[in-house]
């Protein structure tokens, strides 16, 4: 693996790390704010932000994904797209030229 591509792999893996270390207190504040003031079996209980009363670890699970999707928007999916697409090109022509070798016909010396 080429350093590039190592560096270009650790961005990608810090962008991760960072997503999910800034989605974990989100979602533990909600949770904590479910837990203390939606009240128990309340069906009607904030019906512009909910359909139907859910379990609290429920609406936390889709809090999380929530939060995931909207910081996952920072990188924008057609760069890592590219990123990738441009190994696969890099890859190949890698692949080709595997000895590395430049040859100029009629010069020997």
């Amino acid at each position: 693996m080429s350093r590039q591509e190592k560096n270009i792999n650790w961005a990608l893996i810090m962008n991760f790390v960072s997503i999910f270390v800034l989605i974990t207190p989100f979602t533990v504040m909600s949770n904590r704010f479910f837990e203390r003031h939606l009240p128990p079996n309340a069906p009607d209980y904030l019906p512009y932000v909910f359909e139907k009363a859910e379990p609290v670890a429920e609406m936390t699970f889709k809090v999380f994904f929530s939060f995931f999707l909207l910081l996952t928007c920072l990188t924008p999916l057609d760069i890592i797209a590219v990123i990738e697409l441009t190994k696969i090109i890099f890859a190949y022509i890698i692949q080709q030229d595997a000895w590395l070798m430049y040859f100029v016909p009629g010069n020997f010396d």
